[in-house]
């Protein structure tokens, strides 16, 4: 019971706020709203993944130590570094 009461004012106070892909959680679905600082190559690679602005995505695993994470976009799994991800700016979907 208080943890439904807590999750959802978790969720309330971060939706609309914009936070880098790295500050999600396993299983939150986000939109994408922009990629930041990346290199051309690289945003064109996700862009032919179906991760570009307005996407959405779902955190499937997130590797410890700054490993790379796992999401799930248009029905594929894509991994990426930690360092790329931090440059995917977010929100809650």
């Amino acid at each position: 019971m208080w943890y439904n009461f807590f999750e959802n004012n978790y969720h309330s106070l971060l939706r609309g706020k914009v936070m880098s892909l790295v500050d999600i959680k396993i299983g939150e679905k986000v939109l994408v709203k922009s990629v930041q600082s990346l290199d051309q190559l690289l945003k064109r690679r996700l862009a032919a993944f179906g991760l570009s602005e307005g996407s959405e995505l779902r955190m499937k695993q997130k590797a410890m130590f700054k490993g790379p994470c796992t999401l799930e976009c248009r029905g594929q799994l894509i991994s990426i570094r930690h360092c790329d991800a931090k440059m995917i700016k977010v929100e809650l979907a």
